[in-house]
């Protein structure tokens, strides 16, 4: 399920579940109990436990999902690097120094390679 059906079907979740609405008025309009309710399954990939896995599942998944790591082709440890990099510089992903390396690490154990 990609990233915008995920979203659709939380926004149906809600539509279904919710119990007022708010008139043009500003006062809340009671529809009664909800009818139906939608559990949104966890679709999550799983990452095998590594060295550095706690620091990527700590600070990585904060902002994606793990997914977009599964995705990727494995990588080379400078290409990992410029990754994590771009991730703190142009996105501000708030990843402390002392975390950089093992999340590094990490990502070469579940899906890096040694020569380019």
């Amino acid at each position: 399920m990609n990233s915008t059906s995920r979203f659709s079907l939380l926004l149906c979740a809600l539509a279904l579940t919710t119990t007022a609405a708010w008139g043009k008025d500003g006062a809340p309009i009671d529809f009664g109990p909800p009818v139906h309710t939608v559990t949104v399954p966890a679709d999550e990939p799983y990452l095998p436990e590594g060295p550095g896995r706690n620091q990527f599942m700590g600070f990585c998944t904060m902002c994606h999902s793990p997914r977009f790591i599964t995705h990727q082709p494995p990588f080379t440890r400078a290409t990992w690097t410029a990754e994590v990099a771009k991730m703190r510089g142009e996105y501000g992903a708030p990843i402390p120094e002392a975390a950089v390396e093992p999340i590094i690490d990490y990502l070469m154990f579940f899906n890096g390679k040694e020569t380019p």
